[in-house]
């Protein structure tokens, strides 16, 4: 009975067990693979067109689900290995291992293009064992450690006091590595940490993570589309006073060489946004950074170049930028008081260049300004006193200008290149002025600053006007005694020239108008002191007050045929009985008119008030004056010379008249009655236009 029951206990403990191990039954089982990635990267990583693809040295990890890691074997590769590389540039090499995929890159270089150096050997290690093999290193000089796999802040914990462990130079490369998040003050006070990877992966970097880390020189931010957002190193204010010093995330660091791969943003402070003063909130990622030189590249995703990013940066001597991206902006003070820069390529697709971007850049020597581009801000190329050329490409739309100085006193007030020691120009585009507050950009420019070239003063300046541009707006050109030359390009369709276009341009010593101009404004050309002769196209129906002012060597005028007449305004008016002729300043020694003058009322005057005061008489009183050729262009069925037209115009020797019949002294400008007179011959032709007094001089066919 005993044994019997033995038994049956036997029994039940068998199936017991038998149970118990079917239902554990799973904690035998392997555990599941999770993910892969690159625990070593291949010995060769540059190659040149056409090469073989060797991946001699690559070590894949696999990771499972219990958190364990082990090198696998047996993985496969797209490219296979050993085909030939067939694509320049960044190639992508997928390797896949049971279910699962990660990649890497190489580089295969142009044809013709010189191989970079393969990287030296680096140390590969996991998040979690970094710290270890960084607190082993005894190596002087700067030691690479690849850091593969998930990293958690408490491996960022233990990467930071190893860092301030040890006594040699270490570059972190993480582009292996998987994490969203760079802790706040990761890395701070590492002063050991020499370069440092950031993959695309990242999305956010906390504050204080690089403070104190004055060692930093070389930052890699890799490529990606979405934006990486920053903290900030630091945020002060003190009341009270003016006095901001909120710093920048990389403030600390004396960067040499930075790879920015992807747009910038920045995490507010408190209830602070981006668009508060950096000044005090540090939204300023690489503001004034202390360094011997910068070399800075910029990837193909980024879109915009955030304002104050290398604000201050006197060391960056050169900035390079992916051709192959899609910049549209470069916001408010971008590059200013980047002292060392010395030029700069902005990308063809930017279209808005923000205000005080290039301010006080004072090596910067040269600048293409894109077709696309349709604003500038104001004071962007304040303080640029080595800008001696400058390219605005030819475009289709209206390139809109800020300012460089307002001030309500006009000798304080400046244009948007007024600084600028310009000697080439190339003006591609029309331009107009933003308004500054509620003025708008009709405004005068002496106030408001509405005259983008207005007193520059260089050794000389060489100003050429492109094929696109339609009308040369008020004050463009303002007191540039500078301007010895303006070539014109022949294709474009300029009709007109505003006021004071050409002002005080005392070097310019002559002009060719285009024949597509039908507007001059007044002063356009006044005080041109050197301009010796000038041709008014046929199409011109105006010319406004003192447009010739004070051109004192103007011998040579001519107006060339047109049909319709011209209007000409005064030279000076003055209400004393004083007022004089469009030209009356101008030492002219012949005349050449192919057409009937008009002339403008003043104000509310009209054109028969007496011209003594109106200045109503384009040449009278010009004792300079020896030749006067007359013609009546075809289709012209009547032509008047005005009262007053060549008083005192007592020395013309020589005048001929086209055709040389049917001439009529009048009293009245009605063209009929009147007296004949004999021009047929030069000096009796002289002789009526001398004698005419305040009587007109018509033809009729």
């Amino acid at each position: 009975m005993r044994k019997s029951f033995c038994s049956v206990l036997g029994m039940f403990a068998l199936v017991f067990i038998f149970l118990c191990l079917i239902s554990c039954g799973n904690l035998a089982k392997e555990p599941s693979l999770s993910s892969i990635y690159v625990s070593r990267m291949p010995s060769k990583i540059y190659y040149a067109y056409d090469d073989p693809l060797d991946l001699t040295g690559l070590e894949i990890t696999a990771c499972y689900s219990n958190g364990s890691e082990k090198v696998v074997d047996g993985w496969t590769s797209l490219p296979k290995p050993w085909s030939k590389l067939k694509s320049s540039g960044t190639v992508t090499i997928a390797i896949a291992y049971e279910n699962k995929i990660t990649d890497f890159t190489i580089t295969v270089v142009a044809e013709g293009e010189e191989i970079p150096e393969q990287p030296k050997d680096s140390i590969y290690t996991s998040g979690s064992e970094a710290a270890k093999v960084i607190s082993g290193l005894t190596k002087a000089g700067d030691n690479v450690i690849c850091v593969m796999g998930n990293v958690s802040n408490d491996d960022f914990s233990n990467i930071n006091k190893a860092l301030k462990s040890v006594a040699v130079g270490i570059t972190l490369d993480f582009s292996g590595a998987f994490f969203t998040k760079i802790p706040e003050s990761a890395f701070n006070g590492c002063k050991m940490l020499k370069g440092i990877v950031i993959p695309a992966c990242v999305s956010s970097i906390g504050n204080y993570a690089f403070n104190e880390c004055s060692g930093l020189s070389k930052l890699t931010i890799e490529d990606a589309d979405e934006p990486i957002t920053l903290g900030v190193k630091g945020y002060k204010t003190q009341k009270f006073l003016t006095y901001y010093s909120g710093e920048g995330l990389f403030y600390d660091c004396p960067l040499e060489n930075l790879y920015l791969g992807r747009n910038i943003e920045y995490a507010d402070y408190n209830d602070k946004q981006y668009d508060a003063d950096f000044f005090t909130y540090g939204f300023s990622a690489f503001a004034y950074i202390r360094s011997p030189t910068l070399s800075v590249e910029i990837g193909p995703r980024i879109t915009r170049i955030p304002r104050n990013i290398f604000l201050g940066c006197g060391s960056l001597n050169s900035i390079t930028i992916n051709s192959s991206g899609n910049i549209t902006v470069i916001e408010d003070y971008a590059f200013k008081e980047c002292t060392g820069l010395s030029e700069i390529i902005i990308p063809s697709t930017v279209t808005t260049i923000g205000g005080n971007v290039f301010e006080e850049c004072t090596k910067l020597t040269k600048i293409v300004i894109p077709e696309k581009v349709t604003y500038i801000g104001s004071c962007t190329f304040n303080g640029c006193k080595r800008l001696e050329s400058i390219i605005l490409e030819d475009g289709e739309e209206t390139l809109v200008l800020g300012y460089n100085t307002y001030d309500a006193n006009s000798s304080k007030s400046k244009g948007l290149f007024r600084d600028c020691p310009l000697e080439t120009l190339y003006l591609g585009r029309n331009i107009e002025y933003e308004s500054y507050n509620v003025k708008s950009s009709d405004a005068p420019f002496y106030a408001y600053g509405y005259s983008a070239f207005a007193y520059i003063k260089s050794s000389a300046l060489s100003v050429e006007i492109g094929p696109k541009v339609t009308s040369i707006t008020t004050n463009t050109f303002t007191c540039c005694e500078s301007i010895t030359v303006i070539n014109i390009n022949p294709s474009a369709q300029i009709s007109s020239i505003g006021n004071a276009a050409f002002n005080g341009c005392k070097n310019l010593s002559s002009f060719i108008i285009p024949s597509t101009v039908n507007h001059i404004g007044a002063n356009a050309f006044s005080s041109c002191e050197k301009l010796k002769e000038i041709t008014i196209p046929g199409n011109v129906t105006y010319i406004g007050y003192g447009a010739f002012n004070d051109c004192l060597r103007l011998e040579k005028l001519r107006f060339e045929d047109g049909t319709a007449p011209i209007t000409l305004d005064c030279d000076w008016y003055n209400s004393s009985g004083t007022g004089n002729g469009l030209f009356f300043d101008c030492p002219l020694e012949s005349v050449y008119l192919g057409r009937n003058i008009e002339y403008a009322g003043y104000n509310d005057k009209d054109p028969s008030a007496p011209f003594k005061t109106r200045g109503y008489s384009a040449f009278a009183n010009i004792s300079t004056l020896n030749t006067v050729t007359i013609n009546v262009p075809n289709g012209v069925s009547s032509f008047l010379l005005g009262k007053y037209a060549f008083r005192g115009c007592t020395g013309i020797t020589s005048a001929t008249f086209t055709p040389s019949t049917n001439w009529y002294n009048s009293s009245s400008s009605s063209m009929s009655g009147g007296s004949s007179v004999d021009v047929s011959s030069e000096s009796s032709a002289a002789s009526v236009l001398k004698s005419m007094g305040e009587n007109y001089l018509y033809w009729k066919e």
